[in-house]
């Protein structure tokens, strides 16, 4: 068990948003089998969320049996984030997620994303207008950096504390890996061991046993499944 401020996650197990397939039902399935200390929604478009488009309404709709409930929004404007994150604490969720760290070429392209890592000044601009904006609980996604040669988890830790973030997930993969090769829990533990808030380790967790394995080296706070428990929604 840890907490992200106010909110307790117990079990410290927590289902990744993954776009296409974490959805409420998918999310209320999981928690019913029991084992998860938080559910986070598929990432959601600030821009859709802001000009009110259905599709975002569906993607940010849960039920109470989900909570606690992080809803993640991802985007390159610090406006619309700001009014999106009020959105979202509005609807009663407990946390809000910002997204740093997918490597789609769709989201990317419009700046949001792991585009994030390559653009730390916009990224403080982003969550310094979050953090102003809501009292709920604020978290980040990120992977370990854009490519092999600009690894910066490190310095993006140390952006987010200093933002108010109040705990990071991490990917041990590249923008550039993708979900190729294997992840890189190595950063992640050099990320846990220098940070003041909880961190969360995610990638390449199909078992169980990655799972204890991912605890035992890294000394994360929680562990984040989202391939594995797509395949296996008991993991």
């Amino acid at each position: 068990m840890f907490k992200i401020r106010d909110v307790c996650i117990d079990p410290p197990l927590v289902l990744a948003p993954v776009a296409g397939h974490t959805d409420s039902l998918f999310r209320r399935v999981i928690k019913g089998l029991g084992g998860c200390g938080l559910v986070v929604s598929e990432l959601v478009s600030t821009e859709g969320m802001t000009r009110y488009q259905d599709r975002t309404s569906f993607l940010t709709r849960f039920e109470e049996a989900e909570r606690p409930i992080s809803i993640q929004i991802f985007g390159s404007d610090a406006g619309r984030m700001a009014r999106a994150a009020v959105m979202v604490e509005e609807m009663g969720a407990d946390i809000v997620d910002v997204n740093l760290g997918c490597p789609v070429k769709k989201v990317v392209r419009q700046g949001g994303g792991s585009n994030l890592l390559r653009d730390l000044p916009l990224t403080e601009k982003i969550l310094r207008a979050v953090r102003k904006a809501i009292r709920i609980p604020l978290t980040v996604k990120i992977r370990s950096g854009w490519d092999r040669n600009s690894i910066n988890a490190l310095e993006v830790l140390r952006l987010a504390e200093d933002c108010g973030v109040d705990a990071l997930a991490i990917h041990g993969r590249t923008r550039s890996d993708l979900f190729s090769g294997s992840a890189d829990w190595g950063i992640i533990a050099r990320v846990k061991e220098r940070a003041r808030i909880p961190v969360i380790g995610n990638g390449d967790v199909f078992a169980p046993a990655d799972a204890a394995r991912m605890f035992r080296e890294t000394g994360v706070d929680g562990v984040m499944i989202g391939r594995g428990a797509l395949g296996n929604p008991w993991l």
